[in-house]
């Protein structure tokens, strides 16, 4: 018997049944909000505000429910296409069920591949997506774009006995050099029993649960090809600091309250929807006196049409073209091959891949 819709945590119409949903297209649904990403707390304080208000989240969203579904590994990761600040991922690791098919497969674990353009602020924290008790114990891990280890956390070190998962820029056990620079990311979450590994073993050891652990496991060098240990279902919501949509975006644009490039009249709609005294982080006071008025009407008319400055890398969006090829835009959609060749060619991710990124990249990728 076919499963019935599951509820959406985005508050979307229900998600097709499992037999829909695996043959359902990738696709990306930005959800825009009503404004912009607030400067980087504290992390603590951003598990404590991202559990208890939902109005405090701020940047685009995406639903793993609406895309087809995130895979487990890098090659079948979700990759998030969309525009500007990435601040929650929503999602659900289930038991599908086949439609006329006795057997079920699973799907313990969803990884995605996402942008970070804040190092230092940037941080991964599981909450309830029902803002109740949580559904499940989760973990979190952080991929290199070749799809290396790099930072893992089983229980956040702020409340161990919670069931909630932190990432922050640094391990806490000393073990690697930690996130020092933007660019393009596997973030992934599975149970907190579940871990992945290499062809060498587990890739992340825990001298206790609360640790955000750096790649310390006997699979540490080599990339992740698989998962191992029980496995946990649930659905999940991701609050994300210092992370973006893949591909190029403008950035400096204080007064671009939906974050998508552009001051215009509907970041003219949402200020004058909180007219008024409001608190800064969450409404359209961009003067920062507490008060919606005039003086920030006047900011948004100044900047009124695209932002200042561009940030972001074009490596592992889609729309980039092939890397084995002078493909006529920035950068390309293999992460891998495209950081490793802008890492020694700037130009190919600022200017065009041609055919010498081409050949670079055919002696620096494997």
């Amino acid at each position: 018997m076919r499963p019935p819709p599951r509820p959406s945590p985005c508050g979307a119409p229900p998600v097709p049944s499992a037999v829909d949903r695996r043959a359902a297209p990738r696709r990306s649904r930005v959800v825009p909000s009503r404004f912009r990403a607030p400067a980087t707390a504290l992390a603590l304080g951003v598990w404590i505000i991202s559990a208890l208000d939902p109005a405090a989240r701020a940047g685009g969203m995406l639903c793993e429910d609406q895309t087809g579904g995130a895979g487990s590994l890098p090659a079948t990761a979700l990759r998030a296409v969309g525009s500007g600040p990435l601040a929650e991922i929503n999602g659900s690791l289930n038991v599908i069920v086949p439609f006329g098919n006795p057997g079920s497969g699973l799907d313990p674990e969803d990884m995605y591949l996402i942008q970070i353009i804040d190092p230092a602020g940037f941080s991964a924290t599981t909450v309830s997506p029902t803002m109740g008790s949580l559904v499940f114990p989760t973990a979190l891990w952080l991929f290199e774009p070749c799809g290396t280890g790099l930072l893992g956390n089983v229980s956040t070190p702020q409340a161990p006995k919670t069931g909630f998962s932190l990432l922050l820029p640094e391990p806490s056990d000393g073990v690697g050099p930690g996130l020092q620079k933007s660019g393009v990311y596997y973030l992934a979450i599975s149970g907190a029993a579940r871990q992945p590994a290499s062809q060498a073993g587990a890739i992340f050891n825990f001298a206790s649960a609360a640790e955000i652990s750096g790649p310390d496991g006997a699979g540490a060098r080599f990339p992740v090809t698989e998962w191992i240990d029980a496995p946990a279902f649930g659905d999940y919501t991701i609050i994300l600091t210092g992370a973006a949509f893949l591909g190029v975006f403008a950035t400096g644009c204080a007064a671009d309250l939906d974050g998508n490039g552009v001051v215009d009249g509907a970041d003219l709609g949402i200020l004058l929807s909180s007219w008024g005294p409001c608190t800064p982080a969450l409404c359209a006071d961009l003067d920062g006196n507490g008060v919606v008025n005039g003086a920030d009407l006047g900011v948004l008319l100044a900047a009124w049409g695209v932002c200042g400055t561009f940030g972001g890398t074009p490596c592992g969006d889609p729309g980039s073209g092939a890397c084995a090829e002078a493909n006529g835009t920035p950068g390309c959609e293999d992460p891998c091959c495209c950081t490793a060749v802008c890492a020694v060619r700037p130009e190919c991710c600022l200017v065009i891949w041609d055919s010498d990124c081409v050949a670079a990249g055919s002696l620096l990728c494997p």
